[in-house]
């Protein structure tokens, strides 16, 4: 009967010992693979798979740099540059390629874009008439400001066609300010010259 409990004894113990093999290994700084110490110092996967990766990287950067100087070390530094110069100059498949191997980048010069604010307008939309009844009361008050709006569309069209920009947001809003302007300020017209520049 001692025999039995002993053998039953033991296979307990072993049991436990296994398992609590597998809770203390879990606990070592090499848990889940990461030297960073997953199980004891990070809180989450995400931060520990990020610290993992900043060790590996900074590890990686040691590692080439401690190569490099223990190459130096033994052919001297123009050898060592000499070699990674012509590994530069190498193609994926090995053979040797004509460009240097710190090309200077050359970036073309933007495209100029001329049609910034260019529109197609709408011939449904009567802005004379929105102005007039939106802003009058009377049908005098509307039909003077039909006619201010249509002869001031006429001018602005006009000098428009004569410039080239017709159609464009920045050509209005140009005759806009430099008519509200000239007329605020009661100052000469400014030079076509000035207008070109200020468009």
């Amino acid at each position: 009967m001692k025999i039995r409990n002993h053998k039953r004894l033991t296979a307990i113990t072993l049991a436990l010992a296994f398992l609590s093999a597998g809770i203390t290994n879990a606990q070592t700084p090499n848990a889940y693979g990461y030297s960073t110490g997953y199980g004891t110092v990070y809180g989450s996967f995400g931060l520990a798979h990020t610290m993992q990766s900043m060790y590996n990287v900074a590890r990686a950067q040691t590692q080439r740099s401690t190569a490099r100087n223990a190459m130096i070390k033994k052919w001297g530094l123009a050898a060592v540059e000499k070699a990674e110069r012509e590994a530069g100059s190498r193609s994926s498949n090995g053979t040797k390629t004509s460009a240097p191997s710190n090309p200077q980048i050359v970036v073309p010069a933007p495209r100029v874009v001329r049609n910034h604010g260019v529109y197609r307008p709408d011939p449904s939309v009567n802005t004379g008439k929105a102005l007039a009844d939106n802003l009058a009361d009377t049908p005098e008050q509307k039909a003077l400001i039909k006619q201010i709006y249509a002869a001031t569309k006429a001018a602005y069209e006009k000098e428009a066609a004569l410039r080239g920009w017709q159609n464009n947001i920045a050509a209005g809003l140009t005759f806009f300010t430099v008519t509200t302007m000239t007329a605020y300020h009661n100052a000469d017209v400014p030079t076509d010259e000035a207008v070109n520049t200020y468009y």
